[in-house]
């Protein structure tokens, strides 16, 4: 008897041995409410803008040659018309292969500062994990529902804008 209680005591002695500290952090929060983050976004559009304002230009050109051809079936014979279709699926390729080219490289550049962005946001968690003794920090991807004094976004919101981040735009 003496043994189970012992054992007994010990058991709940040792509970707080398995209790563990658990955070979240909802990433899409961060950076969508991280000013640096979403200021360079903008700031590689504008870079690009020349590219965006060539897309438009040819579309633009692409639509007048489809009326075009659309008008000109009458009346043309079929070897010329034939050219003009040519020559739009032509055009039409090389706009396809630009508008790739423009959001490759926006979507490249977004990522190369998302990265930078996501090496600090993981920096800082780690910080909060050791400085409170935090053993898991789940994503918004990882759990359902949580309470929201758990809640570690605002937190590595506020320590980001504190640091001085070069984003490559």
């Amino acid at each position: 008897m003496r043994f189970f209680f012992l054992l007994f005591f010990i058991t709940l002695s040792n509970l707080n041995v398995f209790s563990h500290e658990i955070a979240v952090i909802n990433i899409d929060y961060i950076l969508k409410n991280f000013d640096l983050y979403q200021n360079s976004i903008n700031s590689i559009k504008l870079k690009n803008n020349d590219l965006k304002l060539n897309l438009e230009k040819s579309e633009n050109e692409l639509t007048e040659l489809n009326n075009k051809i659309e008008s000109s079936k009458l009346f043309l014979k079929e070897v010329e018309l034939n050219k003009l279709i040519d020559i739009y699926n032509q055009k039409i390729f090389q706009y396809q292969n630009n508008m790739l080219e423009y959001n490759d490289k926006i979507e490249n550049q977004t990522e190369i500062n998302k990265k930078i962005i996501m090496e600090k946001i993981n920096l800082i968690s780690q910080n909060i994990a050791i400085k409170n003794k935090i053993n898991l920090i789940l994503n918004e991807n990882s759990y359902y529902m949580a309470n929201t004094d758990l809640d570690i976004s605002n937190i590595v919101l506020e320590e980001l804008n504190k640091m001085n981040i070069d984003l490559n735009n």
